[in-house]
């Protein structure tokens, strides 16, 4: 007897505890900000109804300007409370699959649970992406394919296959309208269409399935109606019918898959065991047991389940793209369903309980190991960083950057009432588009010759291969950005935020670089002037502490923070303010207390100053953190030299 339907068991509960609990945890660790890679392009393009990048996701757009009307929460929380709502609606369609598939609701909700607090969907469901949607699409697209797949089975008078089979033609098509990589999918698909119960069906039932099937890609009318009379905002270049086309297929990015060669998917592919095991821990012994009972009663579901996840892994690995892994959420999904069934199979034995539990308790664990992690909440290190780099630069000046996150955080930061507009920020992504120098022309000129070189990239690219295209684009970004610093130099200021904050370059072309605090100044090479002191514009280190967070990206932040602190403080020094230059290496030292530079460079200024006890303490302390850095020689010698 299925364990839901016992005396004293509220079984109607299970279906919204399998929605509102993760909704209710995915609330509470959700970002208040604006949040890095495309989530803040995401937001800026729902609320102005603009273009994002290729292939447009018109769904989410919409959805996203839906939700920026509601009067309720802060802007950025309620935009990143689309990917909560969707990540709990694929754990409440994973549920319904389950106890379709095994009339088991106890089990669906512990296969709901461990899918709500695997690591993947709890990340994405914790700020705005794409990834979140469409786990939701695939999973009312596998609840459609469970009902599709045993509708042979059901006795006679029943509903029979036709509501699935266009519920699945309606999911098809949302997923289309979402994420692209849902091709990957075709062949899964075809297989249970082509294994399904087909009799009883008649050619007049295929008209509704293909007209539900193309409400999806309709939504793609948005792009070019858009393109020409949105806001220029974030993309264009989707003016004639070509560019249209390209930019729905994603032509810019074709060059990502495979680059890097084999080796870079030998690479990947040994990262994929830890990225399997984090997603749901022990539940992952439920899986054998999963497969075989679907051998058993549903076959053809199995297969179909095996196939797309053998596709979408080979997929995301192929391709070389900084957040895939939301691109394997759908094999997790399809893994999750196995887990399901598994663990409905095992309650059937005398060790039913015992499974049902340790399901539940690896659900528990993975809230306890990953919440200090997943807990975005309180995280706005893009939204700080963003307004500290305006404030650096100032309105009247141009920012260049090779970071697409921090890009967007200052197109944010200067779309907020108040905020003047910010300065005129370049993206160096975007630079090799001709749609892009048309943009930035409006707001500063911009050579005939960067046109040029753009014109003559795109013209070129249909004889290159998609590495070759990659180099070349690069070089041209790199000459037209430079012909722009010629053009802008003598009549506004000019600075460079870099994605990689480890190095400190001193030349772009001939235009010297000089790192005055968040961003580096662009002054021409033959400038002779020393570097000056600079004011900074950060928010203070009880905020922002390496040893505070676990998220790469404000541990990143923080070591900027020090980095440009540790800077003025060397320039103090220079200017032989030691009381202030100490200062600022201990206010460096308070964002990352482990910081290499300002130990070594106040132990420096203690071993200059006579100070030979303080002056031991530091350098040795930077030996030990910096065995081979080139300055070791140094460090020795003045500790060779201390009484």
């Amino acid at each position: 007897m299925d364990s839901a339907r016992r005396p004293g068991l509220p079984g109607w509960l299970l279906p919204p505890a399998s929605f509102a609990l993760p909704l209710a945890l995915y609330a509470a660790t959700c970002c208040r900000s604006i949040w890095w890679m495309d989530a803040t392009e995401f937001m800026l393009v729902g609320r102005h109804l603009g273009l994002s990048h290729p292939p447009g996701y018109p769904l989410l757009t919409l959805l996203v300007r839906v939700l920026s009307l509601a009067p309720v929460l802060s802007l950025p929380f309620r935009l990143n409370l689309v990917s909560a709502l969707a990540a709990a609606g694929s754990c409440l369609f994973l549920f319904l699959s389950v106890r379709r598939l095994t009339s088991d609701a106890v089990a669906a909700l512990a296969a709901a649970l461990l899918w709500a607090v695997s690591f993947e969907l709890w990340q994405q469901a914790t700020a705005l992406e794409a990834y979140a949607l469409q786990a939701l699409v695939v999973s009312l697209l596998i609840y459609a394919a469970a009902g599709w797949t045993t509708a042979a089975a059901l006795p006679a008078g029943s509903r029979g296959p036709l509501p699935d089979l266009l519920l699945g033609c309606f999911a098809v098509g949302l997923a289309l309208a979402n994420h692209l990589f849902v091709v990957w999918l075709a062949p899964a698909l075809l297989l249970l269409l082509f294994s399904g119960p087909w009799r009883g069906l008649r050619p007049r039932h295929i008209l509704p399935g293909i007209g539900l099937l193309a409400l999806g890609p309709l939504l793609y009318l948005y792009v070019p109606l858009r393109a020409a009379a949105g806001p220029e905002v974030y993309w264009g270049g989707v003016g004639s019918l070509r560019g249209v086309l390209e930019f729905l297929t994603g032509r810019v990015y074709r060059y990502r898959f495979l680059a890097g060669g084999t080796g870079y998917v030998a690479g990947q592919l040994g990262t994929l065991p830890l990225a399997a095991a984090r997603q749901f821990l022990l539940g992952w012994l439920l899986a054998v047991p999963g497969v075989l009972w679907l051998w058993r009663r549903n076959r053809p579901l199995l297969l179909a389940l095996a196939v797309a996840f053998t596709l979408v892994v080979a997929g995301a690995l192929a391709y070389n793209i900084p957040d895939k892994d939301g691109y394997l959420l759908p094999a997790w999904f399809a893994a999750a369903a196995l887990l399901g069934c598994g663990l409905a199979a095992l309650r059937r034995t005398r060790a039913g309980r015992a499974v049902t539990l340790l399901a539940f308790a690896s659900a528990a664990a993975s809230v306890a190991l990953f919440l200090p992690v997943q807990d975005r909440s309180r995280l706005r290190g893009l939204e700080d960083l963003s307004r500290a780099v305006a404030a650096e630069a100032g309105d009247t000046a141009a920012v260049f950057t090779d970071d697409y996150s921090i890009y967007m955080g200052l197109r944010w930061y200067g779309s907020l009432p108040g905020a003047g507009g910010g300065p005129v920020v370049v993206s160096e992504h975007h630079l090799a588009f001709p749609w892009y120098l048309d943009r930035l022309g409006r707001r500063l000129p911009v050579p005939a010759g960067c046109r040029a070189m753009a014109a003559r990239l795109w013209s070129n690219a249909g004889r290159l291969s998609n590495a070759a295209f990659g180099e070349e684009a690069k070089a041209v970004t790199q000459a037209i950005r430079h012909e722009l610093c010629r053009a802008w130099a003598p009549t506004l200021p000019l600075h460079w935020i870099p994605r990689d904050f480890s190095d400190w370059p001193e030349q772009w072309g001939d235009f010297r670089l000089e790192l005055r605090g968040l961003t580096y100044r662009l002054l021409p090479a033959g400038d002779s002037a020393g570097p000056a002191a600079f004011d900074l514009h950060l928010p203070g280190p009880g905020e922002y502490r390496t040893t505070r967070f676990r998220d790469p990206a404000t541990v990143d932040i923080c070591r900027r923070f020090a980095a440009a602190v540790n800077r003025r403080g060397m320039l103090f020094f220079g200017a032989d303010q030691s009381g202030r230059a100490i200062a600022d290496f201990n206010l460096a030292l308070d964002y990352y207390p482990d910081y290499p530079a300002a130990i070594e460079n106040k132990g420096l200024v203690f071993a200059i100053a006579g100070q030979a006890d303080s002056a031991r303490l530091y350098l040795n302390r930077f030996l030990q953190l910096e065995p081979d850095s080139p300055e070791v020689p140094k460090v020795r010698q003045f500790l060779s030299r201390l009484p």
